[in-house]
């Protein structure tokens, strides 16, 4: 089996396997966090509920604050009605009676003023208030909210009792009052980081605003309404009665955390991903550059072993030359004696930096087809054409010269010994383009590529170096490139050279 393809049987097999691993990665991820995210939502509802609840618990509070306020206006209005029978009765018994529901009243504030605001009475008093004599309007603000109870006493002559809230209710009021915002600062900085808005019955006034909520997202009505809109597409608002505000909402979405795990599948996905790309790239340039190393050492190794023999067979050439009988014999080994040092030279550039000089590029093609054509069978038909007789151009002419030869010796053996190579140049915006086509049995699409490779070879006995080398050469040396244009079995193949 071809290295080529055992490679593309690893490269799928790989790509498969990575694909199971990111798949049985992202699986087993994405069921963790699932549960995580289901132990979110838990504790989330739990909150909610907990919340309902203690916001009932606050409204059964307040209803009885308010039960007690009312039995104390109660309890006031018998005090006063008991102190008015008591101005006007004559009966012991009554007297009695109302006696002791005016003594009674041990705990309410109460202030009793004639019709000129001055004080006549007094109990359950503040040190302040119980030495007054004249109750002005602002001792009255200060002192008491509440209307007055007016008790009428003879004629068209009234007194006027004002009171306040007992102590005791005063004390359990502040409590309400914590309890209230104790309530709001649970809802608010609740620990799960939850956010949270409350807002009233009409849903635009906004009460207070807790956990990781962006405030740039209900800095208008609008966007009020839209961060709504997206909450109560998560979770069903709370509805509650709250203290002072009457009918609210209560809308929460999931935690900042909850959200991040959703996300947290695709985000690992793409960075597995990411993470085999750029490793596989890694791999490919590393592997490349240590391929190009291995080939120029080798060029260099091999121009440096042909040297040794090559003097050595100069020598012999040159005592063969004193002898007449082997003269012929000697010309003609010197002409392939020249041709190993050409073969040697172009190993050596190979392994190193060539230097580009101008030269005919259509001399080179008409050279090496001359070269071809003496080492090729007779029924191979050569063809060149040009738009220019002369193209001058920098380049490397051993180096270029063999990126000719090897093109035509893949035409002759995709011909196997019969059919046309031809071979046009042409000049056009300061672009060199070559094109060497051939009559043989063409390459299949999906080689275009693979067949520059080192090593690929259809041959039994083939190294696979010759288009490897020649594409080396154009890209690298002479900055150009080096492609398949076309190729099918009916009319053969295409090579092109574009040299800038």
């Amino acid at each position: 089996m071809n290295i080529y393809t055992r490679k593309s049987g690893w490269k799928i097999f790989l790509f498969i396997f990575a694909v199971a691993i990111i798949i049985v990665t992202v699986w087993g991820t994405h069921n963790f966090l699932r549960k995580i995210a289901r132990e979110e939502k838990a504790k989330i509802e739990i909150w909610a509920n907990a919340i309902s609840r203690k916001a009932h618990l606050v409204n059964y509070t307040k209803k009885l604050f308010d039960d007690l306020q009312e039995q104390e206006r109660r309890s006031m209005k018998i005090w006063s009605e008991a102190t008015k029978r008591f101005i006007e009765t004559n009966d012991k018994d009554d007297i009695k009676f109302y006696t002791d529901i005016i003594s009674g009243n041990d705990n309410i504030p109460v202030i009793v003023t004639n019709e000129e605001m001055e004080k006549t009475g007094g109990k359950n008093l503040s040190p302040y208030f119980d030495t007054i004599t004249i109750l002005t309007p602002e001792l009255r603000d200060s002192f008491t909210s509440y209307e007055p109870i007016v008790v009428n006493y003879y004629a068209n002559f009234n007194n006027y009792i004002y009171y306040q809230n007992s102590k005791i209710f005063v004390q359990l009021k502040h409590t309400l009052d914590d309890l209230v915002q104790s309530f709001l600062n649970e809802v608010v900085e609740n620990s799960l980081s939850t956010p949270v808005m409350i807002l009233d019955s009409s849903r635009t006034n906004i009460i207070a605003v807790g956990g990781n909520i962006d405030t740039s997202k209900i800095n208008s009505p609008e966007k009020i309404k839209e961060t709504l809109t997206q909450m109560s597409y998560s979770n069903e608002p709370i509805v509650v009665d709250m203290p002072g505000y009457g009918t609210s909402y209560i809308y929460y979405e999931d935690s900042l955390l909850l959200t991040e795990l959703r996300y947290f599948p695709i985000i690992l996905f793409i960075v597995i991903g990411l993470f085999l790309i750029i490793s596989y790239i890694m791999f490919s340039i590393s592997r490349k550059a240590e391929q190009n190393q291995v080939w120029a050492g080798m060029a260099k190794e091999s121009a440096h072993q042909l040297g040794t023999p090559i003097s050595s067979l100069l020598g012999w050439v040159e005592i063969l030359k004193m002898k007449p009988e082997s003269e012929m014999e000697a010309t003609e080994m010197s002409k392939d004696i020249v041709r190993l040092q050409q073969v040697s030279e172009r190993f050596s550039k190979i392994g190193s930096k060539p230097e580009l000089t101008e030269n005919d590029v259509n001399l080179l093609i008409k050279k090496a087809i001359a070269y071809m054509k003496r080492r090729s069978s007779n029924k191979i038909n050569y063809e060149f054409t040009t738009n220019q007789d002369v193209i001058i151009h920098k380049i490397n002419p051993l180096l270029l010269s063999w990126v000719f030869e090897n093109l035509m010796k893949n035409s002759l053996d995709a011909m196997e010994g019969t059919g046309r190579i031809s071979v046009s140049s042409n000049v056009a915006d300061d672009v060199v383009t070559i094109d060497l086509s051939d009559s043989g049995k063409g390459i299949p699409k999906g080689k275009f590529k693979t067949i520059f490779n080192p090593g690929y070879s259809t041959k039994n006995r083939g190294w696979g170096l010759g288009l490897s080398l020649a594409k080396r050469i154009i890209n690298q040396y002479h900055r150009g490139k080096l492609f398949v244009k076309s190729s099918s079995p009916e009319e053969g193949t295409v090579f092109r050279i574009i040299l800038k």
